[in-house]
């Protein structure tokens, strides 16, 4: 295929994303940095060391490794990524942290596998869906290995337990799935199992009915349960339109939980207002219309899905990470790509930058 120039405009947004997510981090971490550290920009040097520095290295990899060894290892990342999300159980090796069992612990360094298997699964399913299979039996061929495949990373994820990351990897691959040319009828009973196991796990257990209760019903136990969500809507309802000013949130003064991570679109709304709080969303809904752009630009059925997966893992991301904020869903405990504060998140979306910019490559704009 002929190769053309990487994308330059889809660089320029990433690299406005990245600077824009670096400043408002340096305002939202700000009080936790002095804390910790007696340094305003301890986890902005942090965040440029480990998030940035790792995420550059992602995206060479991603970008000089060619796409077809990506489509012929997709299986064995599929595997791979199962391993990973296996080791976070076991002692000495698996990281527990609030509540959770999400990590692996090296050397004082802490990776989160489920991070990774966003892109990994991206790939799998790219190749799987593009497999060169008789026109009407595809999908029909396709649809156990997906379910299968989403229910193995599913019992996994959920053991940990990560909703968000778990809701971030079906709804992408959902989209995925549907963009490759499934049947109307296997999407919508997808969502029907998907709809009824959400119901299923809302119900065994105790936390996950009370975010749901919360979530129905703001206003309950604003002390206990619905403590975030509540500080939460303060920080989003003071900021009215222009808010507060840049760096001069109230909420982040050890009264939202977690302001430099899950809550931080919570603070950008608070000092930049609804007006800064849409200007970051449209940013975001321009790196998916890029992404998507380059999807069409190429006639590689692989490369093509490749570029709506990973363009759909970031904005799935993006996007439940501000609606659980407005409390548009029940709160997830899940990043915002390229703001919020976390290596891990960081080093994967630099990594599906890095795919889409070798995809653009072969695309004709």
């Amino acid at each position: 295929m002929p190769m053309h120039k990487p994308d330059s405009v889809l660089l320029w947004i990433t690299g406005v994303l990245m600077v824009v997510g670096l400043i408002l981090l340096s305002s939202a971490s700000v009080v936790l940095s002095n804390q910790v550290a007696g340094n305003s920009y301890y986890y902005v040097v942090r965040q440029l060391i480990l998030g940035i520095g790792g995420g550059i290295v992602a995206f060479l990899v991603a970008y000089f490794v060619p796409l077809a060894v990506w489509r012929r290892a997709a299986f064995g990342l599929f595997i791979f990524s199962i391993i990973l999300l296996s080791l976070v159980f076991l002692p000495h090796i698996g990281h527990h942290a609030l509540g959770a069992q999400r990590w692996l612990s090296f050397g004082g360094f802490t990776v989160q596998p489920s991070e990774i298997t966003k892109m990994t699964f991206a790939i799998y399913l790219a190749a799987l869906l593009s497999r060169k299979n008789d026109k009407h039996a595809k999908h029909n061929q396709n649809l156990m290995p997906f379910f299968v495949s989403v229910g193995v990373l599913a019992v996994l994820i959920i053991a940990q337990p990560d909703m968000g990351t778990l809701g971030v990897i079906a709804l992408s691959s959902l989209i995925l799935f549907f963009i490759s040319g499934a049947k109307i009828q296997q999407v919508l009973l997808i969502i029907l199992i998907g709809a009824v196991a959400a119901y299923v796990l809302v119900k065994v257990e105790p936390y996950r009915t009370n975010r749901l209760t919360v979530f129905l019903h703001p206003n309950t136990d604003k002390q206990g349960i619905g403590y975030q969500i509540n500080q939460a809507f303060i920080a989003v309802g003071s900021g009215v339109i222009f808010g507060r000013g840049f760096g001069n949130s109230l909420q982040k003064y050890n009264y939202l939980p977690e302001p430099m991570s899950d809550s931080i679109y919570a603070i950008v709304v608070e000092e930049l207002g609804i007006v800064g709080g849409l200007a970051l969303l449209l940013v975001f809904m321009a790196l998916f219309w890029r992404g998507l752009s380059l999807a069409i630009a190429t006639d590689n059925q692989f490369y093509k899905l490749l570029a709506v997966g990973v363009s759909s893992v970031i904005i799935v991301q993006a996007f439940i990470n501000i609606m659980a904020i407005l409390g548009l869903i029940p709160l997830t405990g899940i990043t915002l790509p390229f703001v919020s504060y976390g290596g891990s998140s960081y080093i994967t979306m630099l990594f599906a930058i890095g795919i889409l910019t070798q995809i653009s490559r072969y695309a004709t704009l």
